[in-house]
């Protein structure tokens, strides 16, 4: 077995085309009610068609004239989110025009009301002569029960447009179309719409990722709008400024590293450790809450000294975290006291009062840590809820990490050998892991823990070690809780901007 982490920074969803949209929310799982937006001009032609349809028992035809990537095939696939009892049927160019005259025969049956759709036609290629045939069927269809419904044709070629008008009116005029005319221009959501489209796009398709996390600031996305006519060249030109981002970084790292960087928690109390991750964390992979993070560095009653060189760097600040892909991750009490009476030395036992522990509680504790399963490249998505945490295993927590203030390096090793020993017997291969000795390669940085993958992928794990204040009776005061999300982001922050600075990024 080898462990499997990705070395290259998974590239920007973001579809411009309906059908790629379809299936890659397919893919991750995603829904599409909550990406596409509600065109309110748009609806109310579609409000209005099917109005006429029910008053005067007659069908309806409708041409949607807009530019390409506008959204035209998006909007009439999504209608059924946002009117109720209707049936969307769309036909494909593979479909004749007496396909779609029989099927909307054969439909009926149904109650609902029809809206068909004539897709895959946008720029289409068709004799006048063929669509008076097909007009003067509408005509006739129109005029019974089942022609009771609403053809949309979406389209993009202004000639072919005009044609097709201009024959549906010659053949039926108002039988056949509004009396405004067979031609509706689709103008598509309003730009100050297109960056939260965009954003919901992102989060749905890249595991709550944002756009920000990409690069790509709000401020940055409006100077785009002026160049973009659709929110379809809006999307391309989002997807380029990430690629030159991304681009960018990878050239400044060309002889160096570009290092994974997991911040690991160790504290007192498993409930505490595990509010504090969960707060400052999305999703199941231990990753690190850019918006919460970027939220807090536009808090103007945020003045801290230590976040200046991040408001300098503002703009990147989510880029930077996802480049660097940095998560947080808990250890618990016992996994931490485990590991030391297993594979600590004599000095990172001194303080402990139980010295010794048998090895296979701790290889269990090892496999079921969120950390080494993110090493591992598993998914763990159950809803454990974590228990209390008894109080003579606070207290020997607490004693190893009074040691933790000046020995801290013994206590890092015994965590080290603990997930190197698993690995090892779990058939992983291929890895090295350093601990308190090896300097990141191009860099002064030297990670408490480095899990090195190979020359040019490494993971650096930067363990701190936290308490609730607790005191033990006749032995430590009550102090501080340094197990707070407050104090846990600013280590945060402080940490990733030290790698940011060395790397030079």
């Amino acid at each position: 077995m080898q462990l499997n982490l990705s070395f290259i920074t998974d590239p920007l969803i973001l579809p411009k085309r309906y059908e790629l949209l379809e299936r890659k929310a397919s893919e991750k799982g995603a829904e599409i009610t909550k990406i596409v937006k509600k065109i309110d001009t748009a609806n109310e032609q579609i409000q209005n068609l099917l109005g006429k349809i029910h008053v005067g028992g007659v069908g309806q035809f409708q041409l949607f004239f807009g530019e390409s990537g506008s959204g035209k095939t998006t909007f009439l696939r999504t209608l059924s989110n946002f009117f109720k009892n209707i049936r969307v049927h769309s036909f494909d160019a593979n479909n004749s025009f007496q396909d779609i005259i029989n099927q909307i025969v054969n439909d009926a049956h149904f109650t609902e009301k029809r809206i068909y759709i004539i897709d895959d036609r946008d720029n289409p290629k068709v004799a006048k002569e063929e669509l008076q045939v097909f007009f003067e069927s509408l005509r006739i269809l129109f005029r019974k029960a089942e022609g009771a419904v609403l053809i949309v044709w979406p389209i993009t070629d202004s000639v072919s447009c005009k044609l097709i008008s201009d024959v549906a009116w010659e053949v039926g005029k108002e039988s056949l179309s509004p009396t405004e005319g067979p031609i509706y221009n689709f103008i598509g959501l309003p730009k100050r719409d297109y960056f939260e489209v965009a954003d919901d796009t992102v989060r749905s398709l890249n595991n709550g990722e944002t756009i920000e996390s990409y690069g790509i600031t709000k401020a940055a996305a409006a100077s785009l709008l002026s160049n973009c006519a659709t929110i379809g060249s809006f999307y391309s030109q989002i997807e380029k400024l990430a690629y030159e981002m991304n681009e960018s970084k990878w050239k400044i790292l060309e002889e160096k590293v570009k290092p994974k960087i997991w911040i690991v928690l160790t504290g007192d109390s498993t409930t505490e450790l595990d509010r504090t991750v969960r707060s400052l964390t999305q999703g199941i992979e231990g990753k690190v809450d850019i918006d919460r993070v970027c939220a807090f560095l536009d808090d103007p009653e945020n003045t801290s000294a230590y976040l200046n060189d991040w408001r300098k760097r503002r703009a990147e600040a989510g880029f930077l975290f996802r480049f660097l892909d940095v998560r947080l991750f808990h250890l618990s009490p016992n996994f931490v006291l485990s590991a030391i009476r297993v594979f600590g030395s004599d000095t990172a036992k001194e303080a402990l009062k139980k010295k010794t522990e048998q090895r296979s509680i701790c290889v269990d504790l090892v496999r079921r840590a969120s950390l080494y399963i993110a090493l591992t490249d598993q998914t763990d998505s159950s809803k454990r809820s974590e228990r209390s945490t008894k109080s003579d295993t606070q207290n020997e927590y607490i004693r190893v990490q009074q040691k933790a203030k000046s020995q801290d390096k013994e206590l890092n090793k015994a965590i080290s050998k603990a997930i190197e020993s698993v690995l090892t017997e779990d058939g992983f291969k291929d890895f090295a892991i350093k601990c308190e000795k090896q300097s990141l390669t191009g860099t002064s940085l030297k990670p408490d823990i480095l899990v090195e993958l190979n020359p040019k992928e490494v993971v650096c794990i930067e363990v701190t070690w936290r308490s609730t204040g607790t005191k033990i009776e006749g032995e430590t005061e009550t102090k501080q809780n340094t197990l707070s999300p407050g104090h846990i982001q600013k280590y945060i922050l402080e940490k990733i901007m030290e790698y940011v600075k060395d790397l030079d990024i």
